[in-house]
């Protein structure tokens, strides 16, 4: 009996638990914060840090649609830092994202500006008025739209990836303790008989 009163008091929890997922689109660092039934996390406070030192590199909050959305911070951009991303609702509940640099700064050269990517700056018009592209621009370009078009895949996902105990589960962990407690209440009947 014992275990089935643990077991309602435990479930409310699993219903709060804090997602964050985070990812770059162009010069901006995009963010959605849930809670596990899918539920958005509004009105939060949003931490980014240096993931290597943990020092704090700006704070925010989620809107009503759990987003924040921040630019790129100059020092994460010269430093080619791995972000963490906090979200906290209170009483507990935290989550993290880490946002590798890798994955953030690829549109960013060497000298931690923004590369154009404009039709100017991408195709080199030859005299016959045909239009020649260099392959690693190709590349990049094929690669930033993969990127954004493919973000909300990586939160499909990450969510799939995390997902708690549904309902039948909990059901059927209910019903195991009664089994449980059925068959040591049956064994200890037996004992007492014989």
């Amino acid at each position: 009996m014992v275990s089935f009163l643990f077991l309602l008091l435990a479930a409310p929890s699993l219903a709060h638990k804090v997602k964050v997922f985070a990812y770059g689109e162009g010069e901006k660092i995009m963010t959605k914060s849930y809670f596990s039934n899918g539920k958005a996390v509004m009105h939060s406070p949003i931490t980014v840090l240096n993931r290597s030192d943990g020092k704090t590199l700006l704070h925010g909050e989620t809107n009503e649609e759990g987003l924040f959305e921040f630019p790129v911070p100059s020092a994460a951009k010269q430093q080619r830092m791995d972000l963490k991303i906090r979200v906290s609702t209170g009483e507990g509940h935290l989550a993290e994202w880490v946002l590798p640099a890798d994955e953030y700064l690829e549109q960013y050269g060497e000298g931690g500006h923004v590369e154009h990517t404009g039709a100017k700056d991408e195709v080199a018009v030859l005299s016959g008025g045909q239009s020649a592209c260099d392959e690693q621009v190709v590349s990049r370009l094929v690669e930033q739209a993969l990127d954004k078009k493919l973000a909300p895949v990586k939160e499909m996902i990450q969510q799939s990836r995390d997902s708690g105990p549904d309902f039948r589960d909990i059901l059927g962990g209910i019903g195991y303790i009664f089994g449980m407690a059925g068959i040591a209440a049956y064994m200890g009947s037996r004992k007492k008989k014989g």
